[in-house]
């Protein structure tokens, strides 16, 4: 099952561009921060 929702998160990631993933890593840095 675990296995299965990686997959899934890939196939999104990869779906979806890096645009979003840099979007991600700068909201967790700008809430540690």
């Amino acid at each position: 099952e675990k296995d299965a929702m990686k997959e899934l998160r890939k196939q999104e990631v990869e779906s979806a561009g890096p645009t979003t993933i840099g979007d991600l890593i700068r909201a967790q840095m700008e809430n540690q921060g």
